[in-house]
């Protein structure tokens, strides 16, 4: 989870029950907590856009879904058959890939921003639109 559950809670009841308050907590949380630059007003209506192609009931849905399942049974079964890489929020970085290290040995990490080594050529993890953070590219995952 990302915070504690009261302020989960508030985040979904007071946000996620109408299409205006949709908008307005993916423009929040986009501006202030996905991006780690600022946004130009093209950039956060896209991210807005893309986040409003999904109705806000399943959109809620996915929220409650993402903020309280526990997938640990299958990743560690994704761990121990097959290359996985796990793209980590920078603000996430020191925390998660002890978590990661810990849980998960076989996959690989990499810090969104920060350089890392595919095939022994150093890349740097962004995307098309600027430097998401993990919470980012979850949240356009659900709108795709």
């Amino acid at each position: 989870m990302e915070g504690p559950l009261d302020e989960i809670a508030g985040a979904y009841h007071t946000f996620l029950r109408s299409r205006q308050g949709h908008r307005d907590f993916i423009a929040y949380y986009a501006d202030e907590v996905m991006m780690q630059r600022e946004l130009t007003p093209a950039e956060l209506t896209w991210i807005v856009e893309q986040s409003l192609r999904t109705p806000t009931p399943i959109a809620a849905a996915l929220f409650a879904s993402d903020m309280f399942s526990n997938c640990m049974e299958a990743a560690k079964q994704v761990d121990a058959a097959l290359p996985a890489l796990a793209v980590i929020a920078e603000h996430w970085a020191e925390t998660a890939t002890a978590f990661m290290r810990r849980h998960f040995p076989n996959t690989r990490t990499a810090v969104l921003g920060r350089p890392y080594d595919v095939l022994g050529a150093s890349r740097t993890v962004q995307s098309p639109a600027g430097r998401l953070s993990g919470d980012a590219v979850r949240m356009l995952r659900c709108t795709a």
